[in-house]
């Protein structure tokens, strides 16, 4: 499982306050503006592996946790975790195990939520936002909602219900017309599936979790830098007035990839590299 054999990455375990183990990954260089990458539903650390080695060689920190209950990190009984709250509170606590000073925030799918909400409760913790394909910004489409139940249903049987080519075919549905998972791919976000507490996990994230978008004004007003890159053919995240989007978020930034899917971390990521560092590189030039 990433990053075993990737030279220049640390993997290492956090404990939270409350007792749980977090697996994070780290690489770059020790003074670089951190950049906190945290994933989406259903994925694990691996969805960085395209994007890491641009943001490394920009001079940045960068540190990647898998979230709870996914890849190696520890699961909660507690409903109450998977909550919004829940989730976003678990953000904060590895922010401060990890004794890191007002990252950047990127947040791909799910994690655009807890992203957002983490920003909004504690902006003066953030230096900036990168949110990728996010629910937050946007919602869940509503052919999602109504299968959200089965959905569920089948992660709570655990790997039973998860053989490898229920993940080659949510990977490739999920996925636009620019790129199609490769077997790597497949392999990395099948792998850390077939331990029960995943199955667990996102079950409960699907009926806890909430989906919807915030206004985007709200988003508008956040006090330092956001950028939004969202895929033109994104199945699964709908942002109402999409036309008129980028207009209502300013000064904000957003991007649209054309025949671009949900998961722009493995489709895009020279793109979201680039916005990343885009916003990074404006930081250090405002600081100096």
């Amino acid at each position: 499982m990433y990053p075993a054999g990737e030279g220049g990455i640390a993997s290492r375990f956090l404990t939270l306050s409350s007792g749980e183990r977090v697996h994070v990954i780290e690489a770059g260089p020790a003074d670089g503006v951190p950049v906190l990458l945290c994933h989406g539903w259903g994925a694990c650390v691996y969805a960085w592996s395209a994007i890491l080695p641009a943001l490394v060689a920009g001079g940045c920190r960068v540190l990647a946790p898998d979230l709870r209950g996914h890849g190696r990190t520890d699961e909660s009984d507690a409903r109450s975790a998977y909550t919004t709250p829940g989730m976003t509170a678990h953000l904060a606590a590895i922010v401060d195990a990890l004794g890191i000073d007002r990252p950047v925030v990127v947040g791909h799918s799910m994690s655009g939520r807890i992203a957002l909400e983490y920003a909004m409760v504690a902006p003066n913790l953030v230096r900036g936002l990168v949110l990728l394909a996010p629910i937050g910004v946007g919602s869940l489409r509503w052919f999602m909602r109504w299968t959200a139940p089965l959905l569920a249903l089948g992660a709570r049987l655990g790997p039973i219900a998860i053989p490898r080519w229920v993940i080659r075919v949510v990977a490739g549905a999920a996925t636009g017309r620019l790129r199609r998972p490769s077997a790597r791919d497949i392999d990395e976000y099948w792998a850390p599936s077939q331990w029960r507490k995943f199955g667990r996990a996102i079950h409960r994230l699907l009926i806890h979790f909430d989906w919807s978008a915030l206004p985007p004004d709200r988003i508008a007003r956040l006090p330092f830098p956001v950028a939004v890159v969202l895929g033109e053919l994104d199945p699964l995240v709908v942002i109402d007035g999409r036309e008129t989007f980028a207009a209502r978020l300013a000064p904000q930034r957003v991007v649209t990839v054309a025949r671009a899917g949900h998961i722009v971390t493995d489709e895009i990521p020279g793109v979201a590299s680039e916005e990343i560092l885009r916003l990074v590189a404006g930081l250090v030039a405002t600081r100096d």
